[in-house]
């Protein structure tokens, strides 16, 4: 029996997803589904199921199950102490069936999977080597470990291991039985022909993505990061002097994150104007401060209308708090905003941190599709992007 996994729901059933993908395939075994289980039953009595991790203690409801088979889809996203969980549901009673477990990942330098390869099948770099592709490797349990640091320990050989095995274990079990082995075998975008004769594009999408991310998704680097204050190069922020006129925009929105607290050390509500024409974006106006509830209000309500004069079909978004207040307070900015007609964009744990939100504008910058128009707030407002992310926004 087989057991398919993603870290959230829905990653699992979303579209692309394992489980909507095991519907293109399994009905040619044979297979019939349970919508409801996620699983696939066979004709030979075998089946196949697919489940999800959202939260850590989640990993509790596999207690006591039996996995033949198990496949990971972002191993990366999974915690080492998941991971390991999951790793000691792999057996089975059945005759000859030997447990193994598959799983698939894009590079994260912060992610435990480095462990496994960064001494062996990584260059200095942080690229694969290709003559180790596919190499097989053994690991066993630190001994020494105490603060999670370095949990297993590798070989290249089974019985160079055998030191490290526990003194206390069963007699009934050998002692090569306590040395695990895998094997690594990367490959990037370029390595799936169907994907790029169905999606040509896809790779051109890849390349347009930010330093990083192209290292990471193109290349394969596992030891790329992003770093504080590096997303963003000031010698990339294209200043213009004039803005195309109103007119020749396909869009034009003025967004706003939202703070209600005059202290100095807290952060500020902000509200960019920001123009697109194509695949091009102009940032227009950028309006910062710090207010109370009220007069923050007041000054969104006033800069809206300051903008439609100019821009008649402005777009008004104000971003909602994903919490239960969130949708109390959306109600109190109805009422008050009334004919403004403004729309709320919501940002979820899904959608991730505020350093990958901000990939695509990121991506943008740099490759010369966004304009700075001249204004006092804009010294400001790329003197903030040069010191974004920092520490804290890089994990929140």
């Amino acid at each position: 029996n087989a057991v398919g996994m993603r870290r959230q729901h829905a990653m699992l059933v979303g579209l692309g997803g394992l489980w909507p993908t095991s519907s293109q395939l399994f009905p040619y075994g044979g297979a019939t589904s349970n919508q409801s289980l996620k699983q696939w039953s066979f004709p030979n009595g075998s089946y196949a199921q697919f489940r999800h991790l959202d939260h850590e203690k989640d990993k509790e409801k596999i207690q006591g199950h039996e996995f033949g088979s198990v496949s990971l889809d972002e191993l990366t996203q999974f915690s080492l102490d998941s991971f390991q969980w999951i790793n000691s549901r792999m057996r089975s009673v059945a005759p000859g069936v030997k447990p193994s477990l598959l799983a698939a990942s894009n590079p994260d330098p912060d992610s435990f999977v480095l462990h496994f390869l960064r001494d062996f099948y990584l260059d200095d770099q942080g690229y694969p080597k290709p003559e180790m592709s596919g190499a097989k490797r053994y690991y066993v349990a630190n001994p020494g470990d105490e603060d999670g640091d370095e949990p297993y320990l590798f070989a290249d050989r089974p019985e160079d291991l055998l030191k490290y095995i526990p003194e206390d274990k069963s007699a009934l079990v050998d002692d090569r039985h306590f040395v695990n082995s895998f094997a690594y075998f990367p490959a990037t975008v370029s390595d799936n022909k169907v994907l790029l004769e169905n999606n040509p594009e896809y790779m051109a999408k890849l390349a347009n993505m930010s330093h990083v991310r192209r290292e990471q998704l193109l290349r394969g680097n596992w030891f790329i990061r992003q770093i504080s204050g590096g997303m963003f190069k000031e010698e990339n922020c294209r200043v213009v002097s004039k803005a195309p006129y109103p007119y020749q925009f396909e869009q034009v929105v003025r967004y706003w994150d939202l703070a209600s607290s005059v202290k100095e050390r807290n952060d500020q509500t902000a509200g960019c104007l920001m123009g697109r024409i194509g695949n091009q974006f102009w940032v227009l106006d950028m309006v910062t401060g710090r207010w109370g509830t009220s007069g923050r209000d007041h000054v969104i309500k006033c800069t809206v209308l300051r903008d439609r004069e100019k821009y008649p079909e402005v777009e008004f978004w104000i971003e909602q708090q994903p919490t239960g207040a969130g949708k109390d307070i959306m109600q109190l900015q109805k009422a008050f905003f009334g004919d403004l007609k403004p729309k709320w964009g919501s940002c979820n744990a899904n959608d991730g941190a505020k350093v990958v939100r901000a990939e695509p504008f990121s991506a943008a910058v740099e490759h010369g599709r966004c304009f700075f128009t001249e204004g006092k707030w804009l010294d400001k407002c790329i003197g903030e992007l040069a010191a974004f992310p920092s520490e804290s926004e890089m994990i929140k």
